[in-house]
């Protein structure tokens, strides 16, 4: 009999956390959202507020990842370039293994390319696409069409380069 009281509580312990868990993803999923639409609609400064909130209060929300890479976009669409750089760094310390990792490389590129450093920009960019895919390659040549000509492709092996 007590085995089974015992088996009761623990399976209504277990059933309240897992209703807890999914009821905080549902929030966490509808906060981003909501940060989300600031950002698509050019809200930037209070998008870059909100994601760098939801990292400090909820840091190990399976969306953390999510949330740090729009907190870095923001800053780069606020022109906080070297906000844009030390953030990004720091994610791909704290990630390094994320697929996030190419979009976080290609905006520090961006925020170095406003930086005038234009060297560090490209090798960015490149990193970028070693681990991203070649679509980028047009992605930086169509934002900054004066700066590269048409793309000439050299492939070998796993390594891809666009100049």
């Amino acid at each position: 009999m007590y085995y089974i009281i015992l088996r009761c509580f623990i399976i209504i312990i277990s059933l309240v956390f897992v209703l807890h868990a999914q009821d905080s993803s549902d929030r966490e999923k509808a906060i981003f959202e909501k940060n989300l639409l600031l950002y698509t609609q050019g809200d930037f400064e209070q998008a870059e507020q909100n994601f760098a909130l939801v990292i400090t209060k909820l840091p190990d929300s399976p969306l953390l990842t999510t949330n740090y890479l729009m907190w870095v976009k923001s800053q780069y669409k606020v022109s906080n370039y070297m906000g844009t750089i030390d953030q990004g760094k720091s994610f791909l310390k704290k990630f390094p293994k994320s697929s996030y990792r190419d979009d976080i490389l290609y905006v520090i590129g961006n925020a170095y390319f406003q930086l005038d450093r234009y060297r560090t920009a490209a090798r960015n960019w490149i990193y970028s696409l070693e681990t991203g895919t070649l679509e980028l390659c047009g992605e930086i040549r169509g934002a900054y069409p004066d700066h590269f000509p048409e793309p000439e492709w050299i492939v070998s092996d796993k390594t891809f380069i666009c100049y």
